[in-house]
């Protein structure tokens, strides 16, 4: 069902802001004087070492269970399954979550997380707040709206496991690029 999509997409969305929220809270705590920058320089550097490895290969084994779960399936039963599957044995639960607390710590949610560096105390912690909770709520709806459109495809199989492809192709070149392997794409020039 569309609620059941957007309590899965709510869960996973949970998992990214709490990774964004830890972040938001050292941003608050450089902010504040809490957290003194030469402790956070060698915290920010292991991050930086290690978060490309935890996000590819976590969307390496994500892909590779839609991989195998895209072949397990009949057309038939997709949804019905599927419901069954998350409703009673809860399985979606924690791997969900924590999915979602290792990407939602990339480094990326540094960008949303940045501005409250520079806002006024209250203004900063509404800021970190409202990017975690915005962060939730749209996870949410685009698993609905995605579950959705989903249920309409005669195909569901083939977009699945494409789906599953790309992910195992993207966590592989980050975790490629993390042993300094680069891969030039047609149509960007990489600065010399």
């Amino acid at each position: 069902t569309i609620l059941a999509s957007f309590g899965l997409g709510a869960l996973w969305g949970s998992g990214h802001a709490t990774g964004q929220l830890l972040i938001g809270i050292a941003c608050l705590c450089v902010k504040f004087g809490m957290l003194q920058l030469s402790w956070a320089k060698h915290f920010g550097q292991a991050v930086v070492a290690t978060q490309p490895v935890l996000v590819g290969a976590s969307l390496i084994l994500i892909g590779s269970w839609g991989l195998a779960e895209s072949r397990n399936f009949g057309q038939d039963n997709v949804q019905k399954d599927h419901d069954a599957e998350v409703s009673t044995t809860g399985r979606f639960g924690l791997a969900t979550y924590a999915t979602g607390v290792v990407h939602g710590l990339s480094l990326d949610a540094l960008i949303f997380m940045s501005p409250a560096l520079a806002l006024p105390r209250f203004a900063a912690f509404c800021h970190v707040v409202g990017v975690a909770l915005g962060t939730l709520f749209s996870m949410g709806v685009y698993t609905a709206l995605l579950s959705r459109l989903a249920s309409r495809v005669p195909r569901f199989q083939v977009v699945s496991g494409g789906a599953s492809v790309v992910a195992v192709l993207l966590g592989t070149f980050l975790l490629a690029s993390t042993c300094g392997l680069m891969v030039p794409l047609p149509g960007l020039t990489v600065p010399a």
